[in-house]
């Protein structure tokens, strides 16, 4: 269920976030900057129905993102602000399975 609230939310981001196309089934790197006012804002709080909106926006699947990035930034109030950058990361699917066995090798230890 969504609420009032974050439909407006939702509304307001997909007007004012910039065109762009996403090229299909490359792997993306996700880079977040929130600039709070509250010292006690949670980074994580905003971050998955901010990425629900960004799939909205420029169609690809969440599952797309090998990396993600996230900042808090301190601001005084009415200052509050998100910066978003969005990139192709170089990974190939044998690299990742190569470094994938050595990650859980390590885990194992």
């Amino acid at each position: 269920f969504k609420t009032k609230h974050y439909l407006n939310y939702e509304k307001e981001l997909l007007l004012k976030l910039p065109q762009r196309v996403i090229q299909n089934e490359l792997p993306l790197i996700v880079t977040i900057t929130y600039w709070f006012s509250n010292i006690g804002a949670d980074i994580d709080n905003p971050s998955k129905p901010l990425l629900d909106i960004l799939q909205k926006k420029y169609w690809f699947d969440d599952k797309r993102i090998f990396e993600k990035h996230e900042y808090k930034l301190l601001v005084p109030k009415w200052h509050e602000f998100i910066k978003l950058e969005i990139d192709y990361c170089e990974y190939n699917i044998k690299s990742v399975k190569e470094r994938g066995k050595k990650e859980v090798a390590i885990w194992n230890l």
